[in-house]
Order: C-alpha cells, then structure tokens, then sequence
C-alpha cells in the first residue's frame, strides 16, 4: 500500500511559475495546492492542515519579510520561501523569521525542490520535538538533574531549584555533593555508584539538605544515558521531595501502631516488637523479660474524680515507666490500666528486679488532683526468656500469671514460676 502524498500548499501570484512548481514536483509524491493571495493561502490554513508551505514573498496584499510572519504565524507547517530575489542578507532575515530555507526560482530543479521539502518537513517535526521535550522539562514537577560522565552537572529544570532552593549558578559544573546532607556513611554512595556503573541505574531514598539547610527527604532515579556505541555520556537523575509524604506516613504508622491516649505502642505492635525480641534471643543468645503491669486503686480514681483524672493518672504513669528503663527497652499499654515492659539483652535476674523496683517506686509517687495526693501502686508480673520459652504467648501469659498473682498477695512483683516471700 503506497503513503498517501504531502498535502504542500504554494502560495505563488504569477501562474506560469505556478505552473512550473507543479510540474516539476508531478512525479514526486506530493499533493500541491495553489494560493494567489496572502487573504487566500490564509483562508485555506484555516481550514487545511499542510505538510509544508512554498511562499513567493512578492505578492498581491503582501510583500517582503511580513509574508513570511503572517504565514509562520497562521500555521505550524514549515515554510520555505521560493523567489526571484537572489538576496544572501534577505534570505537569511528570512530564515531568522520562520522559514526553514530560501530558494531562488531560477535554480531551482526537481531534485533540490524535493529534497528542500523533505528537509524542511523534518527539520520542522524535530524542532517541534525538541520544543515539546523543553516544555515537559521545564514544567513537569519533579526535579531533572543532568551530569556528565565525570559528574559534573550540565543542566537543571526549574523544578530542581524549588525543591532544592539552589539555582543554576549554585549547581552547574557542580557535583551533586553540593546537595548531601552528612546523614550517609560514604559506602552508601559507593554502592549507588557501583550500581550506576554495572547497571546504568539507580533507585532509592535519600535524605539530601537545600541551600537553606534544611533537610528533606527525597525518591532519586539515575539512569545512564549511553551514546551510539554503547558508551556512557551523561547521567540523569529525577528528583521527588518525598519529606511530606514520608511525614504522612509515619503519622499515620504512628497512629496505627500506638496508644493515642499515652502515645505507648500498642498490643499489636508490642506483639510484633516481643516477636522480633525472642527471634533475635534465639538467634543470639541472651536473656529478655517481658514485666506485665496492673494498677492498684486506679478504679477507685476514675470513679471518684472522673474519667478525665483517670487519664492523667495513665498518661502520668507511662511517663514514670518510660523515664525508669532504657531506650533500648519496650514500654507499651495493652489497655485500660494493664502496661507491659519489655526489657531486651538483660544480663542477669538482678537487672529485672532492679527495674521492677524502680517502676513501683516511681509509679508509686503521690499524683495530686485538686492540692490533694492520690496514691496508687503496681503489681508486676515478671516471666524470663530462654528460662520460661521462646513461646511469645507462652511468655505473655506466664508474665499474666505472675502478675494475678502479685495483685492476690499485695506482693510489688513476682518472676513466674517463683514462691511469694
């Protein structure tokens, strides 16, 4: 199946050179209209869409450099100038105001006069593309970085200048290092530069810092731009400020994972974290303690002084068992007035007892509510990893029995398994 032939527009007033362009492109696969006028050829691009247009300049109602505007500006077809005047300076004016070549009617054969079309028409297409690749460039809103094979920056969008507050000036002929933010060890970027150079790519998060000095959090793709030989070139990396999204999710983590009244992690998390605990005291070796915790007379104050007191009372006491173990420790509330510690990499038995110690001296402490002291207490209930199980709800519910049991006997703690003394 023949390409259907270009639809070219001639605009040309003197009909025996109109006659002549016809003939000589007849055998060529092309579709030639005739306008006499400039009101004409613009009449016909309003309704028409041309592969390229042949313009006289010396017309009826227009002549010169302005037929040349008018007709670029009417259509988006490339425009070659066909005319008697053999003018260097005007046909480079011409040029300079939108035609894509200048021809003079004398020398003109069929071969040139298809070829200028051929050329123009891809000439025009690619300097469309090229403004269209430009646009996306500078309006898309992820930052695009450009380096060279040594790491040089060539090239910015705007859009690298929001989100990083650098401008042109600050960052080409620049390395990216400007960005770093000192939050990774430099086998991080070795890695990422061993990838770059096996794989021609590159994806993760990375924590960068704006000229400003703050530090945000952004997704970074690097690919490799390789030439004709397989070679690499250049290097573009597409930047996504990722610093409120990331802030989002850890809100909404947070809040599905802890206590929103003591801001202690949950029972479902406090499950996860005792699971890894015990994987790792398997792995390891070592001793944990899971400590269960009930208060004493919270009951009485809630019913006495409100639900609100009630909550200072929890918020208070969570605040006391946090400030009584180590970070590295696990406080959490698995409801009501019911806590649990988990104490991780304990030496000995003498550790444990030692902060059930200082969590009922500390939760013991008078609260006051209206210049008057409420007291409470706790019972703890204590159960031992490897010595009770690797059982995670074994553990728990060993830690549970213990606890029942100092609550019975008005003990402050006792380890399952243990004779109350």
């Amino acid at each position: 199946m023949e390409p259907e032939p270009l639809h070219i527009l001639l605009i040309e007033d003197n009909p025996g050179d109109a006659r002549l362009i016809r003939e000589l492109l007849m055998d060529a696969a092309y579709q030639l209209d005739t306008a006499g006028r400039l009101s004409d050829a613009l009449d016909r691009l309003a309704h028409s869409n041309f592969a390229a247009i042949l313009l006289d300049l010396s017309l009826p109602d227009s002549y010169g450099l302005d037929t040349v505007v008018r007709i670029s500006t009417a259509s988006a077809a490339p425009v070659i100038v066909l005319t008697g005047m053999n003018d260097e300076d005007l046909a480079l004016s011409a040029v300079r105001a939108g035609a894509q070549d200048y021809l003079i009617k004398g020398e003109v054969t069929t071969s040139l006069l298809s070829r200028a079309i051929r050329y123009a028409i891809e000439r025009h297409r690619s300097a469309t593309e090229a403004r269209l690749h430009v646009a996306v460039f500078n309006s898309i809103s992820e930052g695009i970085l450009i380096t060279d094979v040594d790491a040089r920056i060539v090239d910015i969008n705007p859009a690298v200048t929001h989100i990083t507050g650098y401008g042109e000036s600050d960052l080409i002929g620049n390395n990216p290092r400007i960005l770093q933010s000192g939050h990774h060890d430099p086998l991080f970027y070795q890695s990422m530069w061993e990838s770059l150079i096996s794989d021609g790519y590159w994806q993760g998060e990375i924590w960068n810092r704006r000229k400003a000095g703050e530090i945000y959090l952004q997704r970074l793709t690097i690919n490799a731009v390789r030439n004709s030989v397989g070679q690499i070139t250049h290097y573009v990396s597409v930047i996504m400020d990722i610093t409120l999204q990331k802030q989002a999710e850890d809100q909404l983590f947070f809040r599905a994972t802890h206590d929103a009244l003591t801001g202690l992690p949950n029972r479902d998390h406090f499950h996860g974290r005792l699971s890894h605990a015990v994987a790792r005291c398997r792995r390891e070796g070592g001793m944990l303690a899971v400590m269960m915790i009930d208060l004493n007379r919270f009951k009485q104050i809630n019913d006495t002084l409100g639900h609100s007191s009630g909550d200072v009372v929890l918020q208070t006491t969570a605040q006391r068992m946090l400030k009584s173990v180590r970070k590295s420790d696990l406080v959490a509330r698995l409801g009501g007035d019911e806590f649990v510690i988990v104490l991780d990499q304990v030496s000995n038995i003498e550790t444990c007892t030692r902060v059930a110690e200082m969590v009922t001296t500390a939760i013991a402490e008078p609260i006051i509510f209206d210049d008057k002291p409420w007291e409470i207490s706790a019972s703890i209930g204590i159960s031992m990893c490897p010595r009770d199980g690797y059982i995670v709800d074994g553990l728990i519910e060993s830690a549970d029995e213990a606890m029942y049991r100092a609550k019975q006997s008005g003990t402050a703690y006792i380890f399952f398994g243990a004779s109350i003394t």
